[in-house]
């Protein structure tokens, strides 16, 4: 375990360290367990493992600043993180070229509510969840770019199993999911809630900003969709119903651009339009506002 450095039952603070080319069962770069180490300007990148090929995080906390976790990868889960059990705190940190062969490209929660704050994730992939996994999980995203990422089904987050993160002034962008959900794929009674969240230039085959399945249920408020492919949000036609609250919003194509086959509820509450937000410059990823935008 821990290919790079490994931390057992240890609070050990990390600084200015480089942690690269290491290869391991768990945790490429580093494995934690029971531990809640501290890094600070710490860089991962270019490990290797079964799971959690830049970090591995079983029962333990680390809080991680300043730290870049790159062209990490795994044959399991997590390719940049693996959380299991572990409620990781992340601040000004960035993931990216990170792959795994099944679920997590950048990161992978499960039973985890980590923390992150001014993070961005980047051009990662898997087969599910390109950006974030997430299994019976809770995160928390503030202020967060998830872009450019890659999966079979969720390019920019998949959510499973009761999973319910909080995500507020976030960027879900130009994701690809070569199957459903290429933003955002909800499953099985999961309710992310989205506050100031952008999701646009997503694709997919079927559901290209948010999918909806088995009795998800995910929430709006003040959030732009906007030019995800085919479809801003689509629900599967079965089993469970599915729900969707939307308020103050911007959606494009309004009720039309969403697709319940028959199989769940919109609730289209106040304050919502579908006008173009008029963004600075989408087609270079900047998705402020410009002065005269509707939104």
């Amino acid at each position: 375990y821990g290919g790079g450095i490994y931390c057992y039952e240890s609070n050990s603070s990390l600084l200015d360290v480089t942690i690269t080319n290491n290869s391991a069962t768990d945790g490429g770069g580093i494995y934690c367990s029971s531990s809640s180490p501290s890094l600070v300007n710490v860089t991962v990148s270019g490990n290797s493992a079964t799971d959690g090929g830049g970090i591995y995080c079983s029962s333990s906390n680390p809080s991680l600043e300043n730290v870049t976790i790159t062209n990490n990868s795994t044959n399991g889960y997590g390719g940049g993180i693996y959380c299991y059990e572990s409620n990781s705190s992340l601040l000004d940190v960035t993931i990216s070229a990170n792959s795994a062969t099944y679920n997590g490209g950048g990161i992978y929660c499960f039973s985890s509510s980590p923390s992150l704050v001014n993070v961005t994730i980047s051009t990662n992939s898997a087969s599910t969840g390109g950006g974030i996994y997430c299994f019976s999980s809770n995160p928390s995203l503030e202020n967060v770019t998830i872009t450019n990422s890659s999966a079979s089904s969720g390019g920019g987050i998949f959510c499973s199993s009761s999973s319910s993160p909080s995500l507020v002034n976030v960027v879900i962008s130009d994701n690809i999911a070569n199957s459903r959900g290429g933003g955002i794929y909800c499953y099985s009674n999961s309710n992310p809630n989205l506050l100031n969240v952008t999701i646009s230039g997503n694709s997919a085959t079927t559901g290209g900003g948010i999918y909806c399945r088995n009795s998800s249920s995910p929430s709006l408020l003040n959030c732009i969709m906007w030019n995800d492919s085919p479809q801003e949000i689509y629900f599967y036609g079965y089993p469970g119903a599915n729900t969707i609250t939307i308020a103050y919003s911007d959606i494009q194509g309004g009720e039309y651009g969403i697709v319940t086959d028959d199989n769940g509820t919109v609730y289209w509450e106040a304050g919502n339009i579908a006008t173009d937000p008029l963004f600075v410059d989408a087609a270079n990823d900047i998705y402020h506002l410009t002065f005269n935008s509707p939104c």
